[in-house]
C-alpha cells in the first residue's frame, strides 16, 4: 500500500511536478489562483495539496513528497500566515530542502500578498522573492513566464 500511496505523488526519477504552493487555509484562494493560471498559461504541472494530495497519508507526509518533487516551491506570506505553526514548519521544510540540494539552492520563491519583505520570517528575507498581484501585466506573472 506505501508504494501506491507514493506512486499517485512522484514519478520515477522524483521530480514529477514543476512547482508547489505552501500556504495556509486563509490563502488558499490566492494559492488557486497561481496554480490554475500557470498550469493553464504555461503548460505546466503544479501539486496542490488540495487536489493532489493522498487521504491514506499524513499532512506532513504530504507536504515533505510535494517538496521533494517539486522543482519549484511558491511560499505564500501573508499577515494571516505569520502565526501559524503549521504553516512555519511547511516554511523550515522547504528551506532545508533548498539548502541540503546544492542543485536547488534558488528553488524556494517567497510571494508577498500584502506585506512587505521586512515583514516575513527572517529566514526568508534573504531570498529573493515577489509580490502577488491578480493584474495579469505584473511583475508576478512576467517573472513567472521567464522563469518556466
Amino acid at each position: 500500500m506505501a508504494e501506491a500511496e507514493s506512486t499517485h505523488i512522484e514519478n520515477n526519477d522524483g521530480k514529477k511536478y514543476n512547482f508547489t504552493v505552501l500556504c495556509n487555509d486563509m490563502d488558499s484562494s490566492v494559492a488557486e489562483n497561481i496554480v490554475e493560471a500557470l498550469e493553464g498559461r504555461l503548460n505546466v504541472k503544479a501539486f496542490y495539496e488540495p487536489r493532489d494530495g493522498n487521504a491514506a497519508m499524513t499532512k506532513f507526509k504530504i507536504m515533505e513528497i510535494s517538496v521533494e518533487c517539486s522543482e519549484l516551491i511558491f511560499v505564500l506570506l501573508s499577515k494571516q500566515c505569520m502565526s501559524c505553526h503549521w504553516y512555519e514548519r511547511q516554511v523550515h521544510t522547504a528551506l532545508q530542502t533548498s539548502l541540503d540540494d546544492p542543485a536547488r539552492r534558488n528553488c524556494v520563491i517567497p510571494v508577498y500578498i500584502g506585506i512587505k519583505k521586512y515583514e516575513a520570517p527572517t529566514a526568508l528575507r534573504t531570498i529573493a522573492g515577489v509580490e502577488y498581484s491578480q493584474n495579469p501585466k505584473s511583475s508576478f506573472w512576467q517573472k513567472n513566464e521567464e522563469t518556466f
